[in-house]
């Protein structure tokens, strides 16, 4: 990789990451998600600085490839953050038929003083 590319590739990514801070200043994003975001970020900056060392690591793996081993890291990284939205989506998801729950209980019992006082002052 030529040094003119390493230093677009990390430009580019620090650009990224002043936006995603910028989001998280203005609430467009809550901080405990920009977490994977500014790590992919951090990732991204870091590996064409160390390219060589990934080469190396790639073909340690059998991999000869060195784009193929990044890529590999990279689906593997995006099924991580896949994984955790998942989570994150199930506990909402059990959350908000609790709530649905809790509410259907509150307005029948609502109903039903309402009903009370109907009867108690029938004018």
């Amino acid at each position: 990789m030529s040094i003119k590319l390493k230093i677009v590739i990390v430009l580019i990514t620090f650009s990224i990451l002043l936006i995603l801070i910028n989001f998280i200043k203005r609430k467009y994003i809550k901080e405990e998600y920009a977490v994977f975001w500014i790590l992919i970020g951090i990732i991204l900056i870091i590996v064409p600085i160390f390219s060589n060392y990934i080469d190396k690591l790639a073909q340690m793996l059998g991999i000869f490839y060195e784009p193929a081993f990044i890529f590999l890291l990279s689906i593997l990284g995006i099924l991580l953050i896949l994984f955790h939205y998942s989570i994150v989506i199930s506990k909402l998801t059990e959350q908000n038929k609790i709530l649905a729950q809790d509410l259907g209980v509150l307005k029948n019992k609502l109903q039903q003083l309402e009903d009370d006082e109907k009867k108690k002052n029938p004018s």
